[in-house]
């Protein structure tokens, strides 16, 4: 997994800017493990009088770099460890 965010937030902090992109911790209840940390993407409605909750969206990809999230470390045909 990338660490692109961070750097964002380091950059923003650097910059002096009063702002910082959210990275939420998600819970897997198939599992019951912690997700990657993901980008989420916030939406606002286009009709305010509408009573339709507004939408989240979790990114699949890293909006910075484009790394997949969840993506392994190794190449696929690298060899397991095993113990």
């Amino acid at each position: 997994m990338c660490n692109c965010m961070n750097k964002v937030n380091q950059q923003l902090e650097k910059d002096g800017v009063n702002t910082r992109i959210t990275i939420p911790f998600t819970f897997n209840f198939a599992t019951g493990k912690l997700t990657t940390p993901r980008a989420v993407i916030e939406t606002e409605k286009a009709d305010p009088t509408k009573r339709e909750k507004k939408k989240s969206f979790f990114a699949t990809y890293c909006p910075v770099c484009g790394v997949k999230y969840d993506q392994p470390t190794a190449p696929e045909n690298a060899e397991e460890v095993k113990s």
